[in-house]
């Protein structure tokens, strides 16, 4: 997500699948549909007027909140989603990075977020194997190293449901929960 983020405030614009991905994973996070719709029209208007925008990008956010269209309620993607799903082409940044990122720029990515080469290279072997969602894991244990006490509640599809360390790797939204509970203490 880190990644679509990114992409998105670069080119102000993502392609269809980046978009699906990015807006139901900010939708699982707690976003409500207006503030969606403030993010990725902060960023499209730099490209766009604001009235494309409005007409062509603000339906299909507020769709995905089943506001629109057949009024389905749509669930953010979860892991074997994401890893299952269409490979990015060119100019596209959806999908898990582990999966579709070469293993050069998997190990450059894991470098800029400050684990050492041996570390990298480790993480990027298990993706190379694979064994995506592993390497998740240990790039979460890396950059959290107090994760193995994470035990909380979260809500995932209006369900109250008990998130494990063994689950962080199962949900974007639930790495995200586990993150944020790192770092205040939980």
């Amino acid at each position: 997500m880190k990644q679509l983020h990114r992409k998105l405030c670069e080119h102000h614009h993502l392609k269809y699948d980046g978009r699906v991905q990015y807006r139901m994973f900010l939708k699982g996070a707690g976003f409500s549909v207006h503030e969606c719709i403030r993010l990725f029209r902060s960023e499209f208007v730099k490209k766009i007027p604001a009235a494309k925008f409005d007409k062509e990008y603000a339906y299909h956010i507020r769709h995905s909140y089943g506001l629109e269209g057949a009024r389905k309620d749509y669930a953010p993607l979860d892991c074997e989603q994401i890893i299952a799903g269409n490979a990015p082409g060119h100019g596209q940044y959806h999908g898990c990075p582990f999966k579709n990122w070469s293993p050069s720029a998997l190990q450059t990515e894991l470098r800029r977020q400050g684990l050492s080469l041996h570390t990298a290279m480790e993480i990027t072997q298990q993706a190379s194997a694979g064994l995506y969602q592993r390497a998740c894991r240990a790039l979460f244990d890396e950059l959290h190293p107090s994760s193995a006490q994470y035990t909380t509640k979260t809500m995932h599809n209006g369900q109250d449901a008990s998130t494990s360390r063994a689950n962080i790797m199962r949900h974007p939204n639930e790495y995200l929960a586990a993150s944020m509970a790192t770092y205040v203490g939980n």
